[in-house]
């Protein structure tokens, strides 16, 4: 294994010490296999990381610390047609980070955190640089605590693969969401919103292939989540307004289910266990053998159900 280790505590204020920011631009190359590279920056804003790690069996880890923002880290991992089993952690901390993470073929990992707000993340699993790879058994972990932050995650897109996870877990209000996966046996599970939290967040999910399933649920009001599911014996489940710290479930939630497909089930809870107002489900079910489940308490409820 070959190792490299970079710690940066405000390089650029060692050299000017009248500096009102600090700043430290890293940049990595390595091709072979079984390479990690360890870095932490602390103390530092408007930050720029970049590692690219050719192979396979590469391990990044990046910590950006308080009182950071504005910092940005790129990492690339893997070869087209390569085993892949490469591993990327990011933790940031403070507001308008970016974290980008490419990582091509198959049983690869990412785990970023992000502590902030309007942050903006986006991971790519199984291909890179436009040229499609199959990637079985990936799996991407992601919190976001704070406003405004953004996510969009993209496994074997356009291209195949299966038995692919993603759990996203985005705390307070004003968050998105967007994960698309292709071919069988994938998972996606989104948790937005918090318990003395406003809502407004918004999810959106995209399946194509067969066995695959998708839950989402989100506290408070003002909430929308939109899932399609192409293909057959899908499962998908949308869980809005729950758990209010208040005791009153949540208004004015929108959500959207699609499939097309035979076989396929969808469950959709609105205040299940509470009550709101105005909440709206639209339902599209297009094949055979297909199963659903509405389930609303409150008021001034609207369903809208296709069903072909």
């Amino acid at each position: 294994m070959r190792r490299f280790i970079l710690a940066s505590a405000s390089a650029a204020a060692l050299l000017t010490s009248s500096a009102a920011f600090a700043q430290a631009d890293v940049t990595i190359n390595q091709t072979g296999l079984d390479h990690t590279v360890s870095i932490l920056q602390v103390e530092d804003v408007l930050n720029s990381i970049t590692i690219t790690q050719g192979g396979n069996r590469q391990n990044a880890q990046v910590r950006q610390t308080v009182p950071g923002g504005n910092n940005n880290t790129v990492v690339s991992q893997g070869e087209i047609g390569g085993i892949g089993d490469n591993s990327t952690e990011i933790r940031q901390t403070g507001s308008d980070n970016i974290v980008n993470v490419t990582q091509n073929s198959t049983s690869n990992i990412a785990l970023v955190t992000q502590d902030g707000g309007g942050n903006i993340l986006s991971i790519n699993q199984g291909f890179a640089n436009g040229s499609g790879a199959d990637g079985v058994g990936n799996n991407t972990l992601i919190r976001m605590d704070g406003d405004n932050n953004t996510a969009t995650i993209r496994q074997n897109f356009d291209t195949i693969g299966g038995s692919n996870d993603v759990d996203i877990f985005q705390v307070n209000d004003n968050n998105e969401v967007t994960v698309d996966q292709e071919d069988s046996n994938n998972i996606v599970f989104i948790v937005q919103g918090d318990l003395a939290g406003s809502g407004t967040n918004v999810a959106t999910a995209s399946q194509v292939g067969s066995g695959n399933l998708i839950a989402i649920g989100q506290n408070g009001t003002g909430n929308e989540a939109v899932a399609t599911q192409t293909g057959n014996n899908n499962s998908l489940f949308i869980d809005q307004g729950f758990n209010n710290a208040t005791g009153l479930g949540g208004d004015g939630n929108y959500a959207e289910g699609v499939q097309t497909g035979n076989n396929n089930t969808l469950t959709i809870n609105q205040n299940a266990a509470t009550s709101g107002s105005g909440n709206r489900a639209v339902i599209n079910q297009i094949g055979d053998g297909f199963e659903l489940t509405i389930d609303q308490e409150g008021s001034g409820m609207i369903n809208e159900i296709t069903q072909i």
